[in-house]
């Protein structure tokens, strides 16, 4: 949920957070939705479908439900979207 956060959307956020205290370290957003005025809000969220880490430990690789496929640096930083 982007929202909470200061984002103009709830889909496509992703948040860090201290395993030890649940402390909010970063968030981040991968991908920007637009707005249908004429469509209820909750229904243009595109969400986040499979977070998972990459082989090499230092990056998150994420698919959407749209299936748009983007890579994200574990520091938040570095997101690209993917072919």
């Amino acid at each position: 949920m982007g929202r909470p956060f200061g984002f103009a959307q709830d889909g496509g956020v992703v948040l860090a957070r201290r395993a030890d205290t649940g402390d909010l370290v970063w968030a981040r957003r991968l991908y920007t939705t637009t707005p249908d005025p004429h469509m209820e809000g909750d229904k243009q969220d595109v969400s986040i479908k499979s977070p998972t880490l990459t082989a090499d430990g230092a990056h998150l690789a994420i698919v959407n439900e749209r299936g748009q496929r983007f890579e994200m640096g574990l520091d938040g930083c570095g997101v690209r979207a993917l072919p």
